[in-house]
């Protein structure tokens, strides 16, 4: 009776909404996509990724004249409650301009891998 006066006759019940622990007390979990920033400092590219609770060991960096091909795993602790313990990430990063793949270093500090990609210059020609 109170259904009727609340809802009116002729429309159907609102959905029951389901009352457990799962899966709505489950954490949601996000895919592992870490943050990219390029920037030009002029002489090189820089390049920025977040990869936190990535151990150095667990990258894998690869260069090109044109790209840069990342690849990394995270391990997830065992108290946290996901699917897989083991998070993969690969990508590759086109790069605005040619650079010297030969000269490239990488640093990881705080989370934070820094890869300068020294910038291909062009020689002058005579024309004759």
């Amino acid at each position: 009776m109170a259904y009727e006066r609340t809802w009116g006759l002729g429309y159907p019940r609102p959905p029951l909404i389901p009352r457990g622990p799962w899966p709505w007390r489950i954490p949601f979990e996000f895919p592992f996509e870490p943050s990219v920033d390029i920037c030009d400092e002029g002489e090189s590219l820089e390049v920025y990724v977040d990869l936190p609770g990535v151990r150095r060991e667990d990258v894998r960096l690869r260069a090109f004249s044109d790209s840069l091909e990342l690849e990394a795993r995270r391990e997830t602790p065992k108290e946290a409650i996901v699917r897989e313990r083991v998070d993969r990430f690969y990508r590759v990063i086109p790069l605005p301009c040619a650079v010297r793949a030969e000269q490239v270093s990488a640093r990881q500090e705080n989370g934070v891998l820094k890869v300068t990609l020294p910038k291909v210059r062009g020689q002058a020609i005579e024309i004759s």
